[in-house]
This record gives structure tokens, C-alpha cells and sequence, in this order.
């Protein structure tokens, strides 16, 4: 499994494919309501076998206060990741918040907001809905 950055034109080739395809996750409304002075991710996490399973674009943003560190969110902070395919199990869940964690501390993200409905996407209740990095 991997989970890699593309740019915005192949990461709608694979959104425009996806099963869920969340408005917010649109690369048009990302691009749209970047935060001034945030970086746009595009993030896909693929199985082992190259095939799309998960779709996430985040900002992010430099925090002044502390050098060289970043919080980030997504369009709106309603961003729940989108789901490529219609059946994903606990375990590709589990995988995708751990590559996830892993590629947050690699960019120094030490916080992360999301507001995710209940009520729309599998994916509420099972990820962290506010996260706090350690710097370590």
C-alpha cells in the first residue's frame, strides 16, 4: 500500500472514477477555497496492486509561531476523505489512518481539523476527527 501527492489534473481523473466522489474533495472547490498562504495535497492511498482506494486533499498551513511546522484542513473543514470503490473494510481503514499519520509528520503537521458527518461517509466514527501529532 502507498499513499501518494498528485497534482490537481490526475487527482480529478481519479475523483471524476470514484464511487463517493465528495464535493468538497472536487479538485475545482479545492482550488477554489485554498486558504491564502496554504498548500494544496492531493492524496490518493492505493493498495499493492496500483488501484485506487481512497481520495483526500488537505491545506496546509504554516504555523508562524513555531519554525517550520503546519496545521492543516480541508475545503470548508467538512472534508471527510472520499472513497474510491463502494466496499472498503476496517483493515484498509486502519492502513490508510496510519500512512496518513505517517505522511503528516513527515511534512511537521502537529494538528489536523475535520468536521465529518455522521451520517454520510462510512469513514465517521472510525477516524479521528481532531488530531494532535506528536513532534517527535
Amino acid at each position: 500500500m502507498k499513499l501518494l501527492e498528485l497534482d490537481s489534473d490526475k487527482f480529478y481523473n481519479f475523483w471524476i472514477q470514484s464511487f463517493e466522489r465528495n464535493p468538497f474533495q472536487s479538485p475545482f472547490i479545492s482550488d477554489l477555497c485554498k486558504p491564502k498562504n496554504a498548500k494544496l495535497k492531493n492524496l490518493i492511498f492505493f493498495d499493492d496492486f496500483n488501484k485506487p482506494l481512497i481520495l483526500y486533499s488537505i491545506y496546509l498551513s504554516y504555523l508562524e509561531i513555531i519554525d517550520d511546522h503546519y496545521s492543516c484542513t480541508s475545503t470548508y473543514g467538512f472534508s471527510s476523505p472520499t472513497l474510491y470503490g463502494k466496499y472498503l473494510n476496517n483493515d484498509i481503514l486502519e492502513a490508510f489512518n496510519k500512512y496518513l499519520d505517517n505522511y503528516l509528520k513527515s511534512k511537521n503537521v502537529i494538528s489536523e481539523y475535520e468536521r465529518c458527518s455522521i451520517d454520510e461517509t462510512p469513514l465517521s466514527g472510525i477516524l479521528i476527527i481532531f488530531i494532535i501529532l506528536d513532534l517527535i
